[in-house]
């Protein structure tokens, strides 16, 4: 539906190479253009008179852009290596497997897999 919208419009953009700028939530941005209402989406057709501004909007969008991927990437590594360290740490004598990850799902597996009517039967039968 609309996701499927906004990725089409995002496409024809990018394809024509229009410029576009994701900023400001719908109230705002309704502010901005002297509306009393939200608005989801503006247009500039023309920026005759206002290059310098248009041409510094593309750079900072640029520029924002670029640390953004930048910050997911460093997360992204930070995650890992935080994950390797945890692999790390786990005893090799917690399962069966060399593999930490298969040994966590062989010991708990048989556990959680049993229906809830079959532990209470088992749990009566020793009563």
């Amino acid at each position: 539906g609309l996701d499927e919208a906004l990725y089409n419009v995002i496409a024809m953009a990018r394809e024509q190479e229009i410029p576009f700028v994701f900023a400001l939530g719908r109230k705002a941005l309704g502010r901005c253009v002297n509306k009393l209402v939200p608005v989801s989406v503006v247009g500039i057709f023309n920026y005759f008179g206002a290059e310098s501004l248009f041409n510094k909007l593309v750079e900072l969008t640029e520029e924002a852009r670029k640390a953004y991927k930048d910050m997911v990437a460093a997360m992204e590594q930070e995650q890992a290596e935080e994950a390797l360290k945890n692999v790390k740490k786990v005893p090799h004598h917690m399962g069966h497997s060399r593999n930490p990850s298969a040994a966590s799902a062989i010991s708990f597996c048989s556990v959680i897999s049993e229906p809830i009517s079959e532990v209470n039967e088992k749990e009566y039968g020793k009563l």
